[in-house]
């Protein structure tokens, strides 16, 4: 019988902590996040150093879609995800300056859905 009470204890507690567990981290934003960076860094891995005369590359990967730009030095590529579905709602990788044309702006928004966020960030880089 005490055997009994001492593990309906045990799985009580457990299961509280598991429940607080679960409640605390399905509120972060930073964890919601995660998935959509870590597919932003695996497209910027991927097309790292390919196309490097290729001012702007698609990159479509399921129900996301990537911008590749070529920033502003020429050196890199700043990576951006085009919708996101989790706060923060722009992510961009590296945080570096590009410029971007209204027609290459016109390309992305036929190509793939652009978050209104992602279109003003865009916008303010016309140049």
């Amino acid at each position: 019988m005490r055997t009994v009470i001492i593990v309906i204890v045990v799985a009580a507690a457990l299961g509280a902590i598991a429940l607080a567990v679960s409640n605390r981290l399905s509120g972060s934003p930073e964890l919601a996040a995660k998935p959509e960076i870590s597919l932003l860094q695996s497209v910027e891995f991927r097309n790292r150093g390919k196309f490097p005369d290729v001012r702007l590359i698609v990159d479509k990967n399921g129900a996301y879609c990537s911008a590749g730009i070529i920033s502003a030095d020429g050196k890199s590529r700043v990576w951006i995800l085009l919708r996101s579905t989790q706060p923060p709602m722009l992510k961009k990788l590296p945080n570096l300056d590009y410029r971007i044309t209204q027609q290459e702006i016109d390309r992305l928004t036929n190509e793939c859905i652009v978050s209104n966020e992602v279109s003003a960030e865009l916008r303010s880089h016309i140049g």
